[in-house]
């Protein structure tokens, strides 16, 4: 079944909705929304789509007809459905799950199939791009069952919700995400403690006096709040201790008309994951954290924010020592020398698992990045790293992830490679195709990393010089090399021939200067021995 499995971001983001593409040919992605279980996924689940079916009923189903009462899932996508029949779904009475998604002609007459739904045990409903207006789900919550748990009613034409809607269910999940211009009204005459994860993501939403958390805690339980893409004033949820339960949110890319200040994100300490990438025309100042003591995953990517290596930036991160997961994609860290970073990332060296710095502009990387035991995963996407240095004994053992394309390396002595390293990627980096890097190329093979040689032979690594072989694929210069065109000559065997070789000459020359002085001398004796003539 093609039901989303949490909301998240990134990541984490945790994407189990597939690509889908939305009536009128737009292309849209399922956003991360929030942790909880939107649609629970069963190993057999009832599937029609691509049928053509103008009018689903009971024959679309014969070939089911004698387990009809233990099917516990069905999904519908991608289809042309006009009508359903009256009262479809009430057959099957151990129904649990319900998916329809990409059905945009259905509209009100989906209503007629939810007749008497009551009579199965229903408690999950997503129902994704199918032509639901806000007049159509207000009679569809009329007839839902009161146990329904989840209610996924993504990318349709919902102009108004209110919480008042569900008010006699025990919803935990609501996903209205992708419906544009949508009013969305907590009045409520009490509490509504069930809803613990609300996604109001794309809804071009603005929160007025209808969503005021500083005036009113209508949802005291709420744990995960998704509001992605949209227009929004983060002070309407930061003003009070309304959302003091609040674990995940995600703002990526949306506005924040007051901006972000030290302060931002105070009133969360409950917090754990938070997404505030690329936000859009947003005045910010970093917050402190210092009430964010939990937070084990920050995204931070693409965030118009001056980021120099001051006092007090070197010490941003100091109240988050249980960081898991940092991403800071495209910040500017090109003035920040090692001890700089180093002090930076220190407060989560322990704890910190993937950390992506791509975009950033270092030359080198840092030494705490390879002292930081837990990390599995480092991305240094499109840097300016042209070597690795990686010494002493402290070494990360854990690195299994290394990400280096498109910097500044040249060659590689995998010397200087964690052991751990199963997964290296190298891809637009300017090869010196010389014997420097015969190293590495026998250490793939050895190592037996096929993805990297597949990157070879797809041109992804290439040859930037010697001019002979300059924007050659390196599967070519692998292949072409000979192991005598690279032979390795030791420094201290060139070393010992020298001083063989000297210490020859030295004999031959010894010996010559005896055996001169040997016959100087016979010549000598032979000069004096020769008898007197009288």
């Amino acid at each position: 079944m093609n039901c989303e499995k949490g909301y998240s971001n990134g990541t984490i983001r945790v994407w189990v909705m597939s690509v889908i593409t939305v009536f009128g040919g737009i292309a849209f992605i399922a956003q991360p929304a929030l942790s909880a279980r939107t649609c629970s996924v069963y190993k057999s689940c009832t599937k029609i789509s691509f049928q053509n079916i103008s009018n689903l009923s009971t024959e679309n189903f014969d070939h089911e007809h004698k387990k009809w009462k233990k099917i516990k899932c069905i999904n519908l996508q991608d289809d042309i459905i006009y009508s359903i029949q009256a009262g479809l779904f009430s057959k099957f009475s151990s129904l649990r799950t319900l998916q329809m998604q990409n059905i945009s002609k259905l509209g009100e007459h989906l209503i007629d199939g939810f007749e008497n739904i009551n009579s199965t045990k229903l408690t999950h409903l997503c129902l994704q791009s199918v032509g639901l207006t806000g007049r159509i789900v207000l009679k569809l919550c009329e007839l839902l069952p009161r146990r329904l748990k989840v209610l996924v009613l993504r990318n349709n034409e919902i102009g108004k919700f209110a919480l008042d809607y569900i008010s006699g269910f025990k919803v935990s999940t609501l996903d209205l995400s992708s419906n544009k211009n949508l009013n969305f009204s907590l009045g409520i005459s009490k509490p509504y403690t069930w809803l613990n994860s609300l996604n109001l993501s794309r809804t071009s939403f603005y929160p007025n006096s209808t969503f005021l958390f500083n005036k009113t805690c209508v949802i005291p339980n709420l744990k995960h709040l998704a509001l992605i893409d949209n227009q929004l004033r983060l002070s309407a949820l930061d003003g009070h201790d309304c959302l003091k339960h609040l674990k995940k949110l995600s703002l990526s890319g949306s506005q924040l008309v007051d901006g972000i200040h030290n302060y931002s994100f105070s009133r969360f300490p409950e917090l754990t994951d938070l997404q505030i990438d690329g936000l859009r025309n947003t005045v910010i100042q970093l917050p402190t954290f210092q009430n964010n003591h939990k937070l084990e995953n920050l995204n931070l990517n693409s965030m118009k924010y001056l980021f120099p290596p001051s006092s007090e930036n070197v010490l941003a991160f100091k109240h988050l020592s249980r960081l898991q997961k940092l991403r800071m994609k495209r910040w500017d860290l090109s003035t920040w020398n090692s001890l700089q970073l180093s002090s930076l990332f220190a407060p989560f060296s322990k704890s910190i698992t993937l950390l992506d710095l791509s975009y950033v502009g270092i030359t080198a990387i840092p030494d705490i990045l390879w002292e930081m035991q837990n990390l599995t995963t480092l991305d240094l996407n499109s840097n300016k790293i042209s070597r690795l240095d990686i010494m002493s004994n402290t070494t990360n053992k854990k690195l299994d992830h290394l990400h280096l394309m498109w910097n500044q390396i040249e060659s590689l002595d995998p010397k200087f490679l964690p052991s751990s390293v199963t997964d290296l990627n190298l891809t637009g980096n300017p090869f010196s195709c010389s014997c420097q890097l015969i190293p590495f190329v026998i250490w793939v093979k050895e190592k037996e990393f096929v993805k990297i040689q597949n990157d070879w032979h797809y041109g992804r690594y290439r040859c930037a010089t010697p001019r002979d072989w300059e924007g050659k694929s390196l599967a070519t210069f692998v292949r072409k090399i000979k192991p005598t065109d690279c032979a390795p000559f030791n420094a201290y065997i060139i070393t010992a021939i020298i001083l063989c070789l000297l210490m020859i000459a030295i004999v031959i020359v010894t010996n010559i200067v005896i055996w001169w002085k040997r016959k100087l001398r016979r010549q000598k004796n032979s000069d004096d021995e020769e008898p007197l003539i009288t």
